[in-house]
């Protein structure tokens, strides 16, 4: 049958001319047409890759487990039930100590209010309550010699407390201010000081203080009862996946080949363990406290797993301590202290870096600068990743790109924190519950 050669289409123009038939009638169900393949148009999705993955994932997931069952055995038991009593007494005792002694920072605010004391000297009693609530617990922790868990529990809720008095202070300061000035910005102010106000703000999932927060009509029991139950099955599948996994290779250190075995060794159970956590309580367990309180705004956290940069992830992944920063860090910054933006940035970056390492050091008692270094180092990383993404990176695979920057930095992150903190703590004692046997029973 003769032929004829044809032009290209235009979106073809730096294809070779093509040979092609000419018309007939047609004999089967297939016309010879000039077409491209599904990955040249790239126009077809890519979902059936996806499920690939996800396949993988858990076959590598998979064959994870019957290697460390066959090299390994059973390891998970209940020692962490049993130790936990150890020193849970005292831990409980510091608590309630803060809970009650924040109610110095509510009495300061109100005898302001009343004219009692002026702003200034409100603002230095303030300051000492907040000193002296960090060098008490901390030092009732180092003298009794508590164990991660209680010593890592006791600062968190310190840190929980001196956030929210903080907040609580500097609100109700700004909005005296105002008032004396003859400018009332808030309805409620200064009738919102009492002291239920000032407890449901305590118990509430909120680290910022406002006079007035959205709540529900009722409690829903059967929603509060499964984000419960969802809590503690996800507190147990992750001290089964740390007991079996990954305490199995923290301890293996004969058969380490180095520090890049053991992240690659320890990247997938420290991944799923952290994201369990993470579900356990940013989701589950806050849930179950705005339950009981009927708190309406419950936007824990958001998309963080979409982030296309640390500093995104940052803003996504704890709501809660990303709000308080952002008034009480980078605002005053701006502000009161009147910094430029980078040099807030700076600042709030610089706090969160203490704060983490903080939380290592009072927990295992060890100063090592890794995680402040890791926090901090953050900074200029972020600024670095923002150039390539606005002027280096092809648009089209930018925020690819940059998502899965953000999944290596997790994958890299969590084993490091593992090796360069707990391997040390577990070469020397055997669980993160126990107290240690050389531990005091004192409290200064």
């Amino acid at each position: 049958m003769p032929t004829v050669a044809v032009q290209p289409p235009a979106s073809h123009a730096n294809s070779v001319p093509v040979l092609t038939r000419k018309k007939r009638n047609r004999i089967f169900p297939h016309t010879p047409k000039r077409r491209d393949s599904s990955l040249t148009h790239r126009q077809d999705p890519l979902n059936g890759f996806l499920n690939l993955t996800f396949v993988i994932l858990v076959s590598a997931c998979t064959n994870l487990i019957i290697r460390n069952y066959m090299q390994y055995g059973i390891l998970f038991d209940f020692t962490f039930l049993t130790c936990i009593w150890g020193d849970l007494l005292g831990a409980a005792i510091v608590i309630l100590g803060m809970i009650f002694y924040s109610f110095s920072v509510w009495v300061v605010v109100k005898a302001m209010i009343r004219g009692v004391i002026g702003h200034k000297r409100a603002t230095m009693i303030y300051s000492m309550s907040q000193v002296l609530l960090y060098l008490v617990p901390i030092r009732i922790v180092f003298i009794r010699q508590m164990a991660p868990l209680m010593g890592v529990s006791v600062f968190l809720v310190l840190v929980v407390i001196s956030l929210k008095i903080h907040s609580y202070f500097a609100t109700n300061s700004i909005l005296y201010k105002h008032l004396q000035k003859g400018k009332k910005r808030d309805s409620i102010f200064p009738n919102n000081v009492t002291i239920p106000d000032y407890l449901y703000f305590l118990a509430a999932p909120t680290l910022v203080y406002e006079t007035y927060y959205p709540r529900n009509v009722v409690i829903r029991f059967g929603f509060l009862l499964k984000e419960l139950a969802g809590c503690i099955a996800c507190l147990l599948v992750a001290q089964l996946i740390f007991a079996q996994f990954i305490l199995a290779i923290l301890y293996d250190t004969e058969n380490s080949q180095g520090l890049m075995h053991d992240v690659l060794r320890l990247s997938i159970p420290s991944i799923v363990a952290w994201l369990l956590g993470f579900y356990a309580f940013f989701h589950c367990w806050l849930n179950v406290i705005a339950e009981i309180l009927r708190f309406g705004d419950r936007e824990f956290y958001r998309d963080w797993w979409n982030a296309t940069s640390l500093d995104i992830f940052w803003r996504k992944w704890n709501i809660l301590v990303h709000e308080w920063l952002l008034r009480h860090v980078y605002l005053e910054s701006l502000r009161t202290a009147k910094q430029s933006q980078n040099t807030a940035i700076f600042w709030t970056f610089l706090f969160s870096a203490v704060y983490h390492e903080l939380i290592f050091f009072v927990g295992f008692q060890v100063l090592r600068p890794w995680f402040f270094l890791a926090m901090f180092l953050q900074y200029p990383l972020i600024v670095f990743s923002r150039f390539m993404y606005n002027n280096v990176l092809d648009p089209r695979y930018r925020d690819f790109l940059g998502n899965i920057n953000v999944w290596v930095g997790f994958f890299v992150g969590q084993p490091l924190i593992l090796i360069l903190y707990i391997r040390e703590w577990f070469l020397v004692n055997p669980s993160l519950s126990c107290i240690p046997k050389t531990a005091g029973l004192g409290w200064f």
